[in-house]
């Protein structure tokens, strides 16, 4: 079976830190879309593709 967490809230608050740990402890997968979504923009403004996926 798989299934999707999403970890939502204010900015500081360690939703990135939580992830982080869950993803270690019960060998997950985190995608850290914020992390993504800069990085996509940041590479849209400079004509390029993203290629920042070491959110992994």
């Amino acid at each position: 079976m798989s299934f999707i967490v999403a970890i939502d809230g204010p900015a500081g608050t360690g939703k990135g830190t939580m992830a982080s740990r869950l993803s270690k402890k019960y060998n997950l997968v985190n995608i850290d879309t914020g992390a993504t979504y800069r990085c996509n923009r940041a590479d849209k403004k400079q004509g390029s593709v993203c290629k920042c996926f070491n959110c992994f």
